[in-house]
């Protein structure tokens, strides 16, 4: 019972964040705070789709470091895609990278900051 309730909420948060996006698209988020809240909510349930069932603090700390690191590599790679680079493709990669490291990264260090927390004063009650 606990295995299918498990898998069904995961695929609901996992239609709900390509929802947020696909609408985000749709309205736009160059300049639009309903489109860039949108995309946020759509980053925020992918991450939760995976997160919500951890009940020790490693997962959460693994998901920080990960996004911490993964916030600079994006970022270096930013710079070189943007400004070393040039063409459709590299200029494709680059906007990529952006979304990824100003939507994805901070959602995923606030998740996994926050998880760890509560997870480690959970397990010391």
């Amino acid at each position: 019972m606990y295995a299918v309730l498990k898998k069904t909420t995961t695929l609901i948060l996992l239609v709900l964040s390509v929802i947020f996006v696909v609408c985000a698209i749709i309205i736009g988020i160059s300049d639009n705070l309903p489109g860039i809240m949108l995309c946020f909510l759509g980053c925020v349930s992918f991450i939760l789709s995976f997160s919500y069932s951890w009940r020790k603090p490693k997962p959460y700390l693994i998901l920080l470091i990960i996004s911490l690191i993964g916030f600079v590599v994006l970022v270096i790679l930013i710079n070189i895609f943007e400004g070393r680079l040039s063409g459709t493709l590299f200029d494709t990669v680059g906007d990529f990278t952006f979304i990824l490291a100003t939507m994805l990264c901070p959602i995923g260090i606030i998740i996994g900051g926050i998880g760890s927390l509560v997870t480690y004063y959970k397990k010391l009650d």
